[in-house]
């Protein structure tokens, strides 16, 4: 079976044909590493944002509970090292969910009550 005129490369119309191809596909192989290092920047830069954002809210959060605790310690009397120390001793904190964290140091669930369980309103 004999080749088409024009994929017979000792024909001139096949080398043209041939390198025609070849370019293509250089273009297209230059396209894909272009297209493709554009969206890996994208998405690192759309991260290191997102991260960024993530924690000045942390951060705000961090802040707020702090203030908080400090106004409670007020209102009660108490120093606010005092107040955390009561805090860490009944185990108040916010509630999770059951299986949500465990406790690093031995692997346990860490009980944790809200101040309506302790018959706090």
């Amino acid at each position: 079976m004999a080749l088409p005129g024009f994929m017979n490369l000792k024909r001139l119309e096949g080398r043209i044909v041939a390198l025609f191809l070849a370019l293509l596909l250089v273009v297209q192989v230059a396209s894909f590493a272009l297209i493709n290092h554009s969206i890996a920047s994208n998405a690192d830069a759309s991260i290191t944002q997102e991260l960024a954002t993530g924690e000045k809210i942390l951060l705000r959060l961090l802040v707020q509970d702090a203030r908080q605790r400090e106004d409670a310690a007020r209102l009660l009397g108490l120093k606010p090292t005092t107040l955390n120390e009561m805090i860490k001793r009944h185990e108040i904190g916010v509630r999770r969910k059951k299986g949500e964290g465990t406790d690093a140091s031995n692997g346990s669930k860490s009980r944790i009550q809200s101040g309506s369980e302790l018959g706090r309103d």
